[in-house]
């Protein structure tokens, strides 16, 4: 979603609260090698490329931060605390960032998993459940009031999973983990399904549990999935073609991916 999204010039943060930054950034280019050239470089290849063939592997990362669309991603290691008052710091910092080097604004967040929130404060007595149905009411009130776009991946519940399995991979929305806030206040609702022998056949089952503009899709529907390049569905119809004339356009850059300069990619990724 935020590849496609940066193809058409819309603006990401990316809050990745399970994999670090440098995961996203191997995730993001080897997505470009797959959907723009004729190389594809899976995700493992992609992180070995970083000490097989330095120039190479900059020189993809660099057609990442030529996309018309930047991205703003953060993990852990940038969050001091956790609570409201933090993301709603990091939010302003980041749309401010993108209007005075860019001229544009913050288009749209995204969250990696809604079920990793939770509170610093010691004083904060609340369940699991009360913490993340706080947190979605959160970003429903801020994509309202801001006009963001906000994506917040959740995982099914234990229950859901295997009712679904039964089902033949059909969900239901009460299948949401710990927060019926999540399923109340979202306009669209999607839904992936996998099993050992989807995975087998290189398949996940989609559907569209919830979509408060249009049709909803309660069928599973298989699709294809390639995970060793991030890559969902049978590509975008963007040719390289189409891609490498955005890459020829003049513009400056400053590095998106957290808080450090374009230069310290070797920093960004000496965790690998």
């Amino acid at each position: 979603h935020c590849f496609i999204g940066m193809q058409m010039g819309k603006n990401y943060l990316y809050f990745s609260l399970e994999v670090s930054k440098a995961d996203i950034v191997i995730g993001l280019m080897s997505l470009y090698t797959i959907s723009c050239t004729n190389e594809p470089i899976n995700r493992d290849d992609m992180a070995k490329l970083k000490f097989k063939d330095k120039e190479k592997f900059r020189s993809i990362y660099e057609k990442i931060l030529e996309l018309p669309g930047k991205i703003q991603i953060y993990d852990e290691t940038d969050l001091e605390s956790y609570g409201q008052n933090a993301f709603n710091e990091i939010i302003r910092r980041t749309d401010k960032m993108f209007k005075d080097n860019f001229n544009s604004q913050l288009d749209n967040i995204v969250l990696d998993h809604a079920q990793l929130l939770k509170y610093d404060d010691a004083k904060t007595n609340r369940d699991p459940y009360q913490v993340l149905n706080i947190y979605a009411d959160f970003f429903r009130k801020k994509a309202a009031r801001d006009q963001y776009g906000v994506i917040l991946l959740s995982q099914t519940s234990r229950q859901g999973y295997e009712q679904a399995c039964k089902r033949g991979g059909a969900y239901s929305l009460t299948g949401l983990a710990e927060s019926n806030e999540l399923e109340r206040g979202a306009t669209f609702v999607a839904a992936l399904f996998s099993s050992d022998s989807l995975k087998a056949s290189g398949q996940i089952q989609a559907q569209v549990l919830k979509n408060r503009f249009g049709p909803t899709m309660l069928e599973p529907r298989a699709v294809s999935v390639r995970p060793e390049y991030y890559l969902i569905g049978d590509g975008y119809g963007t040719s390289p073609q189409q891609v490498s004339s955005v890459f020829e356009e003049d513009g400056t850059f400053s590095n998106p991916f957290g808080n450090l300069p374009t230069e310290s990619l070797d920093d960004l990724l000496g965790g690998m």
